[in-house]
């Protein structure tokens, strides 16, 4: 029996945590935030590909986080279906994950409703 590729499929990065980046500046490299705030930042982007409800925290650099870490999961499903031949299922369940994690970045981008008062 076979399981459904889509359920095996991996979103996120194996390890986001403390990876070091090329920052934006070309400038050098930066770190990633701390294992606290990383962590945090995996399990909100990992609601937000799920389509839970996710706290987007109000603070800009927790967003960035957060948008760093949906970028990385981006990467690693494009790399897969990449590899994987055209049609097959590990191609569609890579396909699937990249239209979760655009959602979910979509999701994070919308602007905070402002309080009813």
């Amino acid at each position: 029996m076979t399981q459904d590729p889509i359920a095996q499929a991996t979103l996120l990065p194996t390890n986001p945590v403390n990876r070091t980046d090329t920052d934006s500046s070309g400038g050098g490299v930066a770190q990633t935030g701390g294992a606290k705030s990383s962590a945090a930042a995996e399990a909100s982007a990992a609601a937000l590909i799920a389509g839970q409800p996710a706290d987007i925290p109000s603070d800009r650099s927790a967003q960035e986080a957060i948008r760093d870490v949906l970028l990385a999961a981006h990467r690693a499903a494009r790399r897969r279906r990449n590899a994987a031949s055209d049609g097959s299922a590990a191609y569609i369940a890579a396909a699937t994950d990249i239209g979760r994690i655009e959602v979910a970045i979509a999701r994070l981008d919308q602007p905070v409703p402002a309080p009813a008062g």
